[in-house]
């Protein structure tokens, strides 16, 4: 669908590490650590999906969660 590469998609987010496992998911992690409240607020530490697109989803979804947490700040 999207057809980006892991470097397009790198640099895209940078707050998270993104590569494809050896069985071909596509994975991203924080390259932070999260707080307890995040976690329960929604905040994933770590992203799996078995296709880009969804990947890109999850990516869309947890930065609408920050924002909308820090919007509550």
């Amino acid at each position: 669908m999207c057809a980006a590469t892991t470097e397009d998609l790198q640099n895209n987010w940078p707050d998270w590490r993104i590569w494809r496992s050896s069985g071909g998911s596509w994975m991203a992690t924080r390259r932070r650590t999260l707080t307890v409240d995040e976690v329960s607020e929604g905040l994933a530490h770590t992203l799996m999906e078995n296709a880009e697109h969804e990947l890109l989803a999850e990516l869309d979804e947890q930065q609408r969660i920050e924002s909308n947490r820090d919007g509550m700040k």
